[in-house]
């Protein structure tokens, strides 16, 4: 199953507002995920000695 029309014109209307800041929304993403499911932390090597990543400059 794919998007709709409308569907797909939001992830790329979103994508152009993501991609102005990266970094900034990439630890608001992670974050979000790790409040939602903090047991999916051990699939992101990336994650594994952090904590607090959101508190972080």
């Amino acid at each position: 199953m794919g998007f709709s029309e409308k569907q797909e014109a939001l992830v790329n209307s979103s994508w152009e507002s993501f991609k102005q800041n990266i970094p900034q929304y990439s630890v608001l993403f992670y974050t979000f995920i790790l409040e939602k499911a903090p047991a999916v932390k051990d699939l992101f090597s990336f994650l594994k000695d952090t904590a607090g990543i959101q508190d972080s400059p």
